[in-house]
């Protein structure tokens, strides 16, 4: 009965520590691989040399000298938007050709940080609330559906000579983010349906056992 009874608490906890994952996953397994071209401080000649970085370094330092190669790759005429020397198109939806914005590739990533920064102050405050797992439920959803169609994050072959993503690394985001999604959607519809059902039959069992004690 204990464990129905704090069935909201323990599943915000595990939707906190899949939420801390998915971020951890993002900021520190390198992700895209690239060709970068930069000068180190005090050179006088930029340096030339195959690049990794996490998905979450890329986005939160897109301005940094180190990641500007990163940026210029998908804004170049060989990603999003333009046509390559072998006149193949690319990012072209329903015969429109669209260019690559930094927002689309940032807002899975940032969003999940709000969500998650939301959740764990929320939980903080009142571990049994539904809004922890209701936030959970969202990052989980952006997760999954960034990691299996966002264009700037699941790159095939096609962009291969300019950026190259991690599959493993999307396959990860992916499975945290449809877990996430699970445990969100058990406790929401643990704490709005089976918790008062719980309440129901323990005030009906209450009841007779209080007119037994009558009779």
């Amino acid at each position: 009965m204990s464990l129905v009874k704090n069935r909201m608490s323990i599943c915000n906890f595990v939707c906190i520590l899949l939420l801390v994952a998915i971020i951890a996953v993002q900021l520190c397994v390198p992700f895209y691989t690239y060709h970068n071209e930069y000068k180190p401080d005090g050179a006088k000649k930029k340096v030339k040399e195959i690049s990794t970085v996490s998905y979450g370094m890329a986005v939160w330092f897109a301005g940094d000298d180190y990641y500007e190669s990163l940026v210029n790759h998908f804004k170049s005429k060989d990603m999003f938007g333009e046509i390559d020397k072998h006149g193949n198109e690319y990012g072209k939806v329903n015969g429109r050709k669209l260019k690559f914005n930094p927002d689309e590739m940032a807002y899975p990533h940032m969003y999940t940080v709000i969500l998650a920064g939301f959740s764990i102050a929320l939980f903080l405050m009142k571990r049994k609330s539904f809004m922890p797992s209701a936030l959970s439920l969202a990052a989980g959803i952006i997760t999954t559906k960034a990691f299996l169609t966002n264009r700037t994050i699941v790159l095939g072959g096609l962009y291969a000579n300019r950026v190259v993503s991690d599959p493993r690394v999307c396959t990860i985001n992916v499975v945290l983010g449809a877990v996430l999604i699970c445990v969100a959607a058990f406790s929401l519809f643990g704490g709005f349906i089976l918790n008062p059902l719980a309440k129901k039959k323990a005030a009906k069992k209450a009841a007779k056992a209080a007119k037994a004690a009558e009779a």
